[in-house]
């Protein structure tokens, strides 16, 4: 299992550029690790979660791995995490490789996305049902609905298989539904990447999308309590914090500090982690050969 954080912030990430504000001066002033592009995964090289404006940028600054996207899974069609030119340009690059992009999601996204791309650029449809397992390319993928969008049936978190290791990805979402945690009540994952969207700030502070829509730090590490709970994860199984808003969080190291005491991990734009599965593969287990790539940072 190898993924590679394209990109780790919400949807401002604009916003620290212009702002006056005491945290968006921080994050300037940080920069590197503390400036994040909008929120994408790359599985493997082939398999994309997620593509916003930013992301054809940051694919190619891969170079050559940023090259061979052939499946792009859509949590749900917000801008930042559904950019139509980000995916047309996807699709272009796959017909130039005489491939064929294949998107993934519900039906409604579908048709979406394939009315904004030229109709002359091949684009093919995977149609996602809640709790279906489907095959993507080298993975086994079974969305779960998210707390997100009014709780809109179409806008999923992903339970991720290959080589018998478990990841769950959960970009936008508020807590976790019942629903989906206890689909997770029989899983063992290898890893988490969650959303901490608005760091330590709270409904006080006015932050109305709270709990409805996203998480914040606290909200995190309470749904990592959950999930402990009913042993889908252990208190080693690595849980990566992403897509944080740049305008609420503090910059990375005072942020990753705080999450690191509470046992969770904080992502940044470029990191890149790989684990290898124990033999042979237990469903029940985490265990396995992990690597970390810590030199990796924003271009």
């Amino acid at each position: 299992m190898n993924m590679r954080f394209l990109g780790t912030g919400a949807a401002d990430i604009g916003v620290p550029d212009t702002c006056p504000c005491a945290n968006c001066a921080a994050v300037r002033a940080a920069g590197g690790r503390s400036r994040r592009t909008y929120s994408s995964l790359l599985l493997d090289h082939s398999t994309l979660i997620d593509c916003g404006p930013t992301v054809p940028e940051q694919l190619t600054r891969l170079g050559n791995e940023g090259t061979t996207v052939v499946h792009l899974l859509m949590t749900h069609l917000h801008e930042d995490h559904a950019g139509s030119a980000a995916i047309t340009e996807l699709c272009r690059r796959a017909q130039q490789r005489g491939r064929t992009l294949t998107l993934w999601g519900g039906r409604e996204a579908g048709r979406h996305v394939r009315d904004a791309v030229d109709a002359s650029i091949p684009l093919s449809l995977g149609a996602l049902q809640p709790f279906e397992n489907v095959t993507v390319g080298d993975w086994q993928v079974t969305p779960l609905p998210a707390r997100h969008m009014d709780d809109h049936p179409e806008a999923f978190v992903y339970l991720l298989s290959r080589n018998g290791r478990l990841l769950l990805y959960a970009c936008d979402t508020g807590p976790l539904l019942d629903a989906t945690v206890a689909h997770l009540r029989h899983c063992r994952l290898a890893a988490v990447v969650m959303e901490a969207t608005f760091g330590l700030k709270s409904e006080s502070d006015g932050i109305a999308d709270l709990r409805k829509n996203h998480l914040n730090f606290p909200l995190a590490v309470a749904e990592r309590g959950r999930l402990m709970d009913q042993g889908t994860v252990g208190p080693d199984t690595p849980w990566y914090a992403t897509h944080l808003s740049l305008h609420h969080c503090p910059p990375h190291d005072e942020s990753a500090a705080w999450l690191a005491r509470h046992g969770l991990r904080l992502a940044w734009d470029g990191l890149r982690w790989s684990q290898q599965a124990a033999a042979p593969p237990d469903p029940r287990s985490s265990l396995g050969a992990e690597t970390v790539d810590t030199a990796a940072s924003p271009g």
